[in-house]
């Protein structure tokens, strides 16, 4: 994306072992700024994974073994400000995607491991929404992408995996 917020890349950095050490990253390739926009350092049972990066946003994940919490993070690269989406108890929510007006597309599941009533979901200015449900024995598996089509439309892309098999396809669903 070539505008006034630059050419910005999303990647995720990680090292050492016992514990592994993780880190989103944000780099414009234009200036060579670049943002650490989470870190997990020394600290076991936890991973943070880089969504995508999207005009003025980027989003990722961070997941904690030990509790089974996962947490969407959104992040405005104009602003520098971070927001959590709120996640209700008993969830994980992962696999996020952002579009250039800052709309969050991420799965959110039971902690029972894949097909664990897996859907997909929006959240667009505070309000969450149920966009799919993922057929019993299957899950969203690596990523969400998500591309604006214009005019209001959004083509969000994800590969849904058969539990039982590990066979997995992509699939296009059109928001908007």
């Amino acid at each position: 994306m070539a505008d006034d917020l630059g050419d910005w890349i999303l990647y995720g950095q990680n090292w050492g072992s016992r514990p592994r050490n993780w880190r989103v990253i944000l780099h414009d390739t234009n200036t060579s700024e670049t943002r650490i926009l989470d870190e997990r350092v020394n600290r076991p049972h936890t991973s943070i994974l880089p969504g995508q990066v999207n005009g003025d946003y980027a989003t990722w994940h961070s997941f904690n073994s030990r509790t089974r919490v996962v947490n969407v993070f959104l992040y405005q690269i104009s602003t520098g400000m971070t927001t959590k989406l709120p996640r209700p108890t008993g969830k994980e929510q992962y696999y996020p995607s952002v579009t250039p007006a800052g709309t969050v597309f991420y799965v959110r599941s039971g902690v029972g491991g894949c097909g664990d009533h897996a859907t997909l979901r929006e959240y667009s200015s505070g309000t969450d929404t149920l966009l799919a449900v993922m057929p019993r024995g299957y899950a969203v598996f690596n990523k969400t992408f998500a591309v604006d089509e214009g005019g209001g439309v959004t083509s969000v892309y994800f590969d849904r995996v058969q539990c039982s098999t590990g066979n997995s396809h992509i699939f296009k669903m059109t928001v908007g």
